[in-house]
Protein backbone atom coordinates (compact mmCIF):
# COMPACT_ATOMS: atom_id res chain seq x y z
CA UNK A 1 0.00 0.00 0.00
CA UNK A 2 1.45 3.41 -1.06
CA UNK A 3 2.17 5.94 1.72
CA UNK A 4 -0.14 9.01 1.56
CA UNK A 5 1.71 12.20 0.50
CA UNK A 6 1.83 15.05 3.08
CA UNK A 7 0.43 18.34 1.56
CA UNK A 8 3.47 20.36 2.64
CA UNK A 9 2.91 23.33 0.29
CA UNK A 10 -0.67 23.72 1.46
CA UNK A 11 0.34 23.61 5.11
CA UNK A 12 3.09 26.17 4.56
CA UNK A 13 0.85 28.50 2.52
CA UNK A 14 -1.87 28.25 5.16
CA UNK A 15 0.61 29.06 7.92
CA UNK A 16 2.02 31.99 5.97
CA UNK A 17 -1.51 33.26 5.35
CA UNK A 18 -2.20 33.29 9.11
CA UNK A 19 1.02 35.23 9.73
CA UNK A 20 0.04 37.56 6.86
CA UNK A 21 -3.31 38.28 8.57
CA UNK A 22 -1.62 38.93 11.93
CA UNK A 23 0.96 41.22 10.31
CA UNK A 24 -1.85 43.07 8.50
CA UNK A 25 -3.66 43.68 11.80
CA UNK A 26 -0.45 45.02 13.34
CA UNK A 27 0.18 47.22 10.29
CA UNK A 28 -3.33 48.72 10.32
CA UNK A 29 -3.09 49.36 14.06
CA UNK A 30 0.28 51.10 13.66
CA UNK A 31 -0.98 53.31 10.84
CA UNK A 32 -3.98 54.37 12.93
CA UNK A 33 -2.23 54.78 16.29
CA UNK A 34 1.56 54.97 16.09
CA UNK A 35 3.48 58.12 15.17
CA UNK A 36 6.70 56.18 14.58
CA UNK A 37 6.86 56.12 10.80
CA UNK A 38 10.01 53.91 10.75
CA UNK A 39 8.13 51.23 12.70
CA UNK A 40 5.15 51.54 10.33
CA UNK A 41 7.27 51.05 7.22
CA UNK A 42 9.11 48.05 8.74
CA UNK A 43 5.70 46.43 9.31
CA UNK A 44 4.73 47.35 5.74
CA UNK A 45 7.82 45.47 4.47
CA UNK A 46 6.95 42.44 6.59
CA UNK A 47 3.38 42.46 5.28
CA UNK A 48 4.55 42.72 1.66
CA UNK A 49 7.04 39.87 2.15
CA UNK A 50 4.42 37.63 3.75
CA UNK A 51 1.95 38.39 0.96
CA UNK A 52 4.45 37.39 -1.74
CA UNK A 53 5.51 34.27 0.17
CA UNK A 54 1.88 33.26 0.82
CA UNK A 55 0.93 33.78 -2.82
CA UNK A 56 3.93 31.78 -4.10
CA UNK A 57 3.33 28.89 -1.72
CA UNK A 58 -0.39 28.91 -2.47
CA UNK A 59 0.33 28.60 -6.19
CA UNK A 60 2.82 25.81 -5.57
CA UNK A 61 0.27 24.02 -3.42
CA UNK A 62 -1.67 23.03 -6.54
CA UNK A 63 0.59 19.97 -6.56
CA UNK A 64 -1.22 18.90 -3.40
CA UNK A 65 -4.46 18.91 -5.39
CA UNK A 66 -6.32 20.73 -2.56
CA UNK A 67 -8.06 23.42 -4.56
CA UNK A 68 -10.67 23.92 -1.82
CA UNK A 69 -7.87 25.36 0.33
CA UNK A 70 -5.58 26.84 -2.31
CA UNK A 71 -8.13 29.06 -4.08
CA UNK A 72 -9.57 30.69 -0.91
CA UNK A 73 -6.03 31.44 0.31
CA UNK A 74 -5.13 33.11 -2.99
CA UNK A 75 -8.38 35.12 -3.18
CA UNK A 76 -8.26 36.23 0.46
CA UNK A 77 -4.58 37.11 0.20
CA UNK A 78 -5.27 39.41 -2.76
CA UNK A 79 -8.20 41.05 -0.93
CA UNK A 80 -6.13 41.61 2.24
CA UNK A 81 -3.27 42.92 0.10
CA UNK A 82 -5.58 45.58 -1.31
CA UNK A 83 -6.60 46.53 2.22
CA UNK A 84 -2.90 46.88 3.05
CA UNK A 85 -2.39 49.07 -0.02
CA UNK A 86 -5.14 51.41 1.21
CA UNK A 87 -3.56 51.73 4.63
CA UNK A 88 -0.11 52.11 3.08
CA UNK A 89 -1.48 55.10 1.14
CA UNK A 90 -2.96 56.40 4.39
CA UNK A 91 0.45 55.96 6.01
CA UNK A 92 2.11 57.95 3.24
CA UNK A 93 -0.46 60.70 3.74
CA UNK A 94 0.18 60.69 7.49
CA UNK A 95 3.91 60.86 6.93
CA UNK A 96 3.46 63.87 4.66
CA UNK A 97 1.22 65.58 7.19
CA UNK A 98 3.66 64.80 10.00
CA UNK A 99 6.59 66.20 8.03
CA UNK A 100 4.59 69.32 7.23
CA UNK A 101 3.62 69.61 10.87
CA UNK A 102 7.25 69.46 11.92
CA UNK A 103 7.97 72.26 9.45
CA UNK A 104 5.09 74.25 10.96
CA UNK A 105 6.61 73.82 14.42
CA UNK A 106 9.98 75.02 13.23
CA UNK A 107 8.41 77.96 11.38
CA UNK A 108 6.47 78.98 14.50
CA UNK A 109 9.68 78.87 16.54
CA UNK A 110 11.49 80.96 13.94
CA UNK A 111 8.71 83.56 14.10
CA UNK A 112 8.92 83.69 17.90
CA UNK A 113 12.45 85.06 18.10
CA UNK A 114 13.20 88.16 20.13
CA UNK A 115 14.77 89.83 17.10
CA UNK A 116 11.56 89.51 15.09
CA UNK A 117 9.50 90.73 18.04
CA UNK A 118 11.78 93.75 18.45
CA UNK A 119 11.24 94.62 14.79
CA UNK A 120 7.49 94.86 15.46
CA UNK A 121 7.81 97.19 18.46
CA UNK A 122 6.62 100.74 17.73
CA UNK A 123 9.12 103.45 18.59
CA UNK A 124 6.47 105.24 20.68
CA UNK A 125 3.03 104.47 22.10
CA UNK A 126 3.61 100.77 22.56
CA UNK A 127 0.70 99.32 24.53
CA UNK A 128 1.58 98.24 28.08
CA UNK A 129 -0.11 95.25 29.72
CA UNK A 130 0.31 94.42 33.40
CA UNK A 131 -1.82 92.52 35.93
CA UNK A 132 -3.18 95.88 37.12
CA UNK A 133 -4.11 97.15 33.65
CA UNK A 134 -6.02 94.10 32.40
CA UNK A 135 -9.38 95.12 33.84
CA UNK A 136 -8.79 98.86 33.66
CA UNK A 137 -11.08 101.07 31.61
CA UNK A 138 -7.99 102.97 30.50
CA UNK A 139 -5.22 102.11 28.03
CA UNK A 140 -1.57 102.54 28.95
CA UNK A 141 1.33 103.31 26.62
CA UNK A 142 5.05 103.74 26.38
CA UNK A 143 4.24 107.22 25.12
CA UNK A 144 7.80 108.52 24.89
CA UNK A 145 9.49 105.28 23.74
CA UNK A 146 11.73 105.04 26.83
CA UNK A 147 10.60 101.50 27.70
CA UNK A 148 11.21 100.24 24.15
CA UNK A 149 14.67 101.85 24.22
CA UNK A 150 15.46 100.16 27.54
CA UNK A 151 14.18 96.80 26.27
CA UNK A 152 16.36 97.00 23.16
CA UNK A 153 19.40 97.91 25.24
CA UNK A 154 19.20 94.79 27.44
CA UNK A 155 21.32 91.76 26.55
CA UNK A 156 19.25 88.56 26.50
CA UNK A 157 20.45 84.97 26.52
CA UNK A 158 18.51 82.35 24.57
CA UNK A 159 17.61 79.47 26.88
CA UNK A 160 15.66 77.19 24.54
CA UNK A 161 12.51 76.83 22.50
CA UNK A 162 9.51 74.58 22.00
CA UNK A 163 6.26 74.44 20.05
CA UNK A 164 2.85 72.86 20.38
CA UNK A 165 -0.61 72.72 18.82
CA UNK A 166 -2.83 75.61 19.87
CA UNK A 167 -5.34 77.94 18.25
CA UNK A 168 -4.12 81.00 20.17
CA UNK A 169 -1.25 82.31 22.22
CA UNK A 170 -1.77 81.22 25.85
CA UNK A 171 -3.58 83.60 28.17
CA UNK A 172 -1.24 85.83 30.14
CA UNK A 173 -3.54 88.34 31.84
CA UNK A 174 -1.66 87.90 35.11
CA UNK A 175 1.70 88.76 33.55
CA UNK A 176 3.53 91.80 32.29
CA UNK A 177 3.39 91.51 28.51
CA UNK A 178 3.56 93.25 25.17
CA UNK A 179 0.94 92.08 22.69
CA UNK A 180 1.85 92.41 19.02
CA UNK A 181 0.31 91.07 15.82
CA UNK A 182 0.18 87.28 16.30
CA UNK A 183 3.19 87.66 18.61
CA UNK A 184 3.50 88.33 22.34
CA UNK A 185 6.37 89.09 24.69
CA UNK A 186 5.56 87.77 28.15
CA UNK A 187 7.87 88.62 31.06
CA UNK A 188 8.58 86.12 33.79
CA UNK A 189 7.10 86.99 37.17
CA UNK A 190 10.47 87.97 38.69
CA UNK A 191 11.64 89.70 35.47
CA UNK A 192 14.57 87.30 35.20
CA UNK A 193 13.67 86.75 31.56
CA UNK A 194 10.88 86.61 29.05
CA UNK A 195 9.16 84.31 26.59
CA UNK A 196 8.35 85.26 23.01
CA UNK A 197 5.27 83.53 21.58
CA UNK A 198 4.17 83.43 17.95
CA UNK A 199 1.28 81.65 16.27
CA UNK A 200 1.53 80.17 12.78
CA UNK A 201 -0.97 78.45 10.52
CA UNK A 202 -0.89 77.53 6.84
CA UNK A 203 -4.63 76.96 6.81
CA UNK A 204 -7.16 74.29 7.70
CA UNK A 205 -5.54 71.49 5.69
CA UNK A 206 -2.23 71.97 7.48
CA UNK A 207 -3.62 70.51 10.70
CA UNK A 208 -4.44 73.78 12.40
CA UNK A 209 -2.42 76.55 14.06
CA UNK A 210 0.71 75.94 16.11
CA UNK A 211 2.41 78.12 18.70
CA UNK A 212 6.17 78.55 18.89
CA UNK A 213 7.97 79.94 21.93
CA UNK A 214 11.53 80.99 22.62
CA UNK A 215 12.79 81.44 26.17
CA UNK A 216 15.27 84.17 27.10
CA UNK A 217 16.98 85.20 30.33
CA UNK A 218 18.31 88.62 31.33
CA UNK A 219 20.28 90.26 34.11
CA UNK A 220 18.17 90.62 37.27
CA UNK A 221 19.21 94.26 37.65
CA UNK A 222 18.06 95.10 34.13
CA UNK A 223 14.82 93.24 34.76
CA UNK A 224 14.10 95.14 37.98
CA UNK A 225 14.83 98.47 36.27
CA UNK A 226 12.56 97.60 33.34
CA UNK A 227 9.71 96.56 35.66
CA UNK A 228 10.02 99.81 37.62
CA UNK A 229 9.86 101.83 34.41
CA UNK A 230 6.66 100.05 33.38
CA UNK A 231 5.08 100.41 36.85
CA UNK A 232 5.98 104.10 37.08
CA UNK A 233 4.61 104.75 33.59
CA UNK A 234 1.32 102.98 34.33
CA UNK A 235 0.98 104.70 37.70
CA UNK A 236 1.56 108.21 36.35
CA UNK A 237 -0.82 107.69 33.42
CA UNK A 238 -3.47 106.25 35.72
CA UNK A 239 -3.31 109.40 37.85
CA UNK A 240 -3.62 111.58 34.76
CA UNK A 241 -6.58 109.55 33.48
CA UNK A 242 -8.39 109.73 36.81
CA UNK A 243 -7.77 113.48 37.13
CA UNK A 244 -9.31 114.09 33.70
CA UNK A 245 -12.22 111.79 34.53
CA UNK A 246 -12.88 113.58 37.83
CA UNK A 247 -12.84 116.90 36.01
CA UNK A 248 -15.33 115.55 33.45
CA UNK A 249 -17.60 114.19 36.19
CA UNK A 250 -17.78 117.66 37.70
CA UNK A 251 -19.25 118.78 34.41
CA UNK A 252 -21.71 115.88 34.27
CA UNK A 253 -23.94 116.93 37.12
CA UNK A 254 -27.48 118.10 36.46
CA UNK A 255 -26.73 121.78 37.04
CA UNK A 256 -23.33 121.71 35.29
CA UNK A 257 -24.64 120.13 32.07
CA UNK A 258 -27.44 122.72 31.90
CA UNK A 259 -24.87 125.50 32.28
CA UNK A 260 -22.86 123.89 29.47
CA UNK A 261 -25.98 123.80 27.26
CA UNK A 262 -26.44 127.54 27.89
CA UNK A 263 -23.45 128.46 25.75
CA UNK A 264 -24.26 130.78 22.87
CA UNK A 265 -22.63 128.39 20.42
CA UNK A 266 -24.79 125.44 21.46
CA UNK A 267 -27.78 124.57 19.25
CA UNK A 268 -30.08 122.26 21.21
CA UNK A 269 -32.15 119.35 19.86
CA UNK A 270 -35.06 117.70 21.64
CA UNK A 271 -36.40 114.19 21.10
CA UNK A 272 -39.57 113.22 22.94
CA UNK A 273 -41.47 109.95 22.55
CA UNK A 274 -44.22 107.82 24.08
CA UNK A 275 -46.73 110.62 24.71
CA UNK A 276 -50.43 109.64 24.73
CA UNK A 277 -50.88 112.47 22.24
CA UNK A 278 -48.60 111.36 19.39
CA UNK A 279 -48.77 114.80 17.79
CA UNK A 280 -46.43 116.02 20.53
CA UNK A 281 -43.69 113.56 19.70
CA UNK A 282 -40.59 115.01 18.06
CA UNK A 283 -37.22 113.69 16.90
CA UNK A 284 -34.21 115.98 17.01
CA UNK A 285 -36.42 119.05 16.87
CA UNK A 286 -34.42 122.30 16.97
CA UNK A 287 -35.06 124.14 20.24
CA UNK A 288 -33.94 127.52 18.95
CA UNK A 289 -35.16 129.46 21.98
CA UNK A 290 -33.90 126.77 24.38
CA UNK A 291 -37.31 126.42 25.95
CA UNK A 292 -36.56 122.94 27.22
CA UNK A 293 -33.28 124.15 28.73
CA UNK A 294 -35.03 126.90 30.67
CA UNK A 295 -37.71 124.47 31.84
CA UNK A 296 -35.05 122.03 33.08
CA UNK A 297 -33.28 124.89 34.88
CA UNK A 298 -36.52 125.99 36.52
CA UNK A 299 -37.42 122.44 37.57
CA UNK A 300 -36.90 121.68 41.25
CA UNK A 301 -34.17 119.04 41.16
CA UNK A 302 -33.71 118.85 44.92
CA UNK A 303 -35.47 115.46 44.95
CA UNK A 304 -33.04 113.89 42.46
CA UNK A 305 -30.92 111.14 43.97
CA UNK A 306 -27.69 109.93 42.38
CA UNK A 307 -27.78 106.31 41.26
CA UNK A 308 -25.16 103.76 40.19
CA UNK A 309 -26.86 102.87 36.92
CA UNK A 310 -29.85 103.62 34.76
CA UNK A 311 -31.78 102.74 31.62
CA UNK A 312 -31.42 104.26 28.17
CA UNK A 313 -34.82 103.43 26.71
CA UNK A 314 -38.37 103.06 27.98
CA UNK A 315 -41.94 103.45 26.83
CA UNK A 316 -41.89 107.20 27.43
CA UNK A 317 -39.00 109.63 27.71
CA UNK A 318 -36.85 112.29 26.09
CA UNK A 319 -33.30 113.32 25.41
CA UNK A 320 -31.89 116.78 25.01
CA UNK A 321 -28.54 117.19 23.31
CA UNK A 322 -26.15 119.57 21.62
CA UNK A 323 -26.38 119.41 17.85
CA UNK A 324 -23.21 117.71 16.56
CA UNK A 325 -22.00 116.62 20.00
CA UNK A 326 -22.36 113.54 22.17
CA UNK A 327 -23.25 115.51 25.31
CA UNK A 328 -26.82 115.08 26.46
CA UNK A 329 -29.34 114.72 29.23
CA UNK A 330 -31.67 111.78 28.80
CA UNK A 331 -34.65 110.39 30.64
CA UNK A 332 -36.80 107.27 30.29
CA UNK A 333 -39.62 105.92 32.46
CA UNK A 334 -37.93 102.51 32.77
CA UNK A 335 -36.69 102.79 36.34
CA UNK A 336 -37.24 106.59 36.35
CA UNK A 337 -33.63 107.06 35.25
CA UNK A 338 -32.22 110.45 34.31
CA UNK A 339 -28.84 110.05 32.56
CA UNK A 340 -26.29 112.76 31.86
CA UNK A 341 -23.50 112.05 29.37
CA UNK A 342 -20.44 114.29 29.12
CA UNK A 343 -17.69 113.67 26.58
CA UNK A 344 -14.12 114.75 27.17
CA UNK A 345 -10.60 114.22 25.84
CA UNK A 346 -8.32 112.03 27.95
CA UNK A 347 -4.57 112.77 28.37
CA UNK A 348 -3.90 111.09 25.01
CA UNK A 349 -6.67 113.06 23.28
CA UNK A 350 -8.91 110.03 22.96
CA UNK A 351 -12.63 110.73 23.16
CA UNK A 352 -14.18 109.40 26.36
CA UNK A 353 -17.44 109.86 28.17
CA UNK A 354 -18.65 109.85 31.74
CA UNK A 355 -22.23 109.20 32.77
CA UNK A 356 -24.06 110.48 35.80
CA UNK A 357 -27.35 108.83 36.80
CA UNK A 358 -30.21 110.24 38.84
CA UNK A 359 -33.25 108.36 40.12
CA UNK A 360 -36.42 110.45 40.14
CA UNK A 361 -39.37 110.16 42.46
CA UNK A 362 -42.74 109.34 40.85
CA UNK A 363 -43.95 112.89 41.39
CA UNK A 364 -40.81 114.40 39.83
CA UNK A 365 -41.13 111.99 36.92
CA UNK A 366 -44.72 112.95 36.24
CA UNK A 367 -44.04 116.69 36.54
CA UNK A 368 -40.93 116.57 34.35
CA UNK A 369 -42.62 114.60 31.57
CA UNK A 370 -45.60 116.96 31.54
CA UNK A 371 -43.32 119.97 31.18
CA UNK A 372 -41.33 118.38 28.36
CA UNK A 373 -44.57 117.20 26.74
CA UNK A 374 -45.82 120.78 26.53
CA UNK A 375 -42.57 122.09 25.07
CA UNK A 376 -42.39 119.19 22.60
CA UNK A 377 -45.90 120.08 21.40
CA UNK A 378 -44.78 123.64 20.72
CA UNK A 379 -41.65 122.47 18.91
CA UNK A 380 -43.68 119.99 16.87
CA UNK A 381 -45.63 122.91 15.45
CA UNK A 382 -42.48 124.95 14.88
CA UNK A 383 -40.62 121.95 13.37
CA UNK A 384 -42.89 120.03 11.00
CA UNK A 385 -41.86 116.33 10.58
CA UNK A 386 -40.14 117.09 7.26
CA UNK A 387 -37.89 119.68 8.91
CA UNK A 388 -36.91 117.57 11.95
CA UNK A 389 -33.34 116.30 11.64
Amino acid sequence: MAQKRVPAFTIVSGSLFLFFILATIAFIWSVCVSSNMAYIWILAGVVASLFIATLVMAILSKRDRLKAIMIPIIVLSVIVANVNLFFAALGLFREGVQENRERDYQTAISLATLDKAMEQLPSTFMSLQTPKTRDSRFSFYDDDGSIVAKLKAIEFTHEGSNSYDAVRIPEHENSYSIDLHETAIVFKGDFSGLDVFAIYSRGFLSGGPVVGVNHYSMDSGDGAALKKMIDDKVSSQKEAYEAKEAEALEGATYSAILDYFSGDDKQMLLTYYGDPDESKEVTNAVDGEKKALQALKDFDSSGFKKAESGQWMGKRGFWYKVNGEGNWIRYCDEGRALSIVKHYADPFKHDRAVVMYYELTPSDESALLEIISGIAGELAQENPPDSQQ
